[in-house]
């Protein structure tokens, strides 16, 4: 099988790119040469493409300060690629200079040893007032395997972005589970997230985001949240439908709206919600924490959701890959 990294109209490209394992931007790479470390930081017009490439190994995994791709002002393609990092970074794409326009990242494997304070996906920035911003991001079919560690860093990420999607991808420990910040219109379903330390999903300062259909399975922190970012915006017009969260924490909400954020005054919406838990409380708004029958109440919110005892069976541990 031979493995390929092109630009979508297949021409010459100069790259500012540091190589630590062979990784050359045009031609054929052969599959037991190793990447890691590859740094794109000039705006084009074409279409960066990385498939079937694995970055790093299980015996030399991405270190602290390494990333497998950093792409700034580029549109990319990674497809079908194998990241293993022990506390280095996978696959990070934002703008600098220019709106990155497109950005398709699917059926990736991420095997992390260490996720203590690293990205595994990051796509936009992570801060309260993004310059640049990366519209109509693709985010599906990726399968996260990292260590459970309490980490403030998402396991995938997404901050800045107009019309992002995320679907259909598979995380399983650390930190924060699947992060959106200051986003615009993002769609996130049918995404699965077990044994995160913080939170499972969490939007904050989105505007107009949706949330349906994704399982969340936690024993610590919550499965789902809400907060505005102060720096920035408030979170605005969220929208929750059909999700899933089991949470086997002692005392422990399943859905927090933290301070500032206020869902009578932001345009909150949610339905059609399922929710397993043995613990005391099912929402906390502003600090106060609400049984989903007096949350239904007060907040005329979670119309055709339900509470339910824990399942018996207890969620499937990680897979190793």
């Amino acid at each position: 099988m031979h493995i390929f990294i092109r630009t979508m109209k297949n021409l010459p490209i100069l790259l500012t790119i540091l190589f630590v394992s062979c990784c050359p931007p045009t031609g054929l790479v052969e599959p037991e040469q190793l990447c890691r470390n590859v740094i794109v930081t000039d705006a084009r017009t074409d279409t960066l493409v990385y498939e079937n490439i694995s970055f790093g190994s299980l015996d030399d995994p991405l270190g602290e300060d390494e990333w497998g791709l950093q792409i700034v002002d580029n549109p990319v393609r990674v497809t079908s690629c194998v990241f293993y990092l022990d506390g280095g970074h996978g696959i990070g794409v934002w703008g600098v200079n220019i709106d990155v326009d497109y950005c398709l990242i699917t059926d990736n494997v991420f095997v992390v040893m260490d996720s203590i304070n690293t990205y595994v996906i990051r796509v936009g920035h992570d801060s309260s007032d993004p310059i640049r911003r990366v519209k109509y991001p693709v985010i599906t079919g990726n399968v996260l395997n990292c260590v459970e560690a309490d980490t403030y860093k998402h396991n995938l990420f997404i901050g800045g972005c107009d019309s992002a999607y995320v679907a259909h991808n598979e995380v399983h420990g650390g930190g924060y589970g699947i992060g959106v910040k200051n986003c615009d219109s993002a769609l996130v379903e049918f995404n699965e997230v077990f044994n995160t330390s913080r939170q499972a999903i969490v939007e904050k300062g989105g505007l107009d985001c949706r949330f349906g259909y994704n399982f969340a399975s936690v024993y610590t922190g919550t499965c789902f949240r809400i907060t505005d970012d102060i720096e920035n915006r408030q979170s605005f017009g969220s929208q929750w439908y059909s999700n899933t969260g089991v949470s086997y924490g002692v005392w422990q909400q399943i859905f927090s709206m933290s301070s500032p954020y206020n869902p009578a005054e932001q345009g909150f919406v949610a339905y059609d919600n399922e929710y397993y838990s043995d613990p005391e409380w099912s929402h906390s708004v502003l600090g106060t924490f609400y049984h989903l029958g007096d949350f239904q109440s007060e907040y005329g919110q979670e119309t055709g959701s339900t509470m339910n005892s824990l399942p018996t069976s207890v969620p499937e541990e990680p897979e190793d890959y």
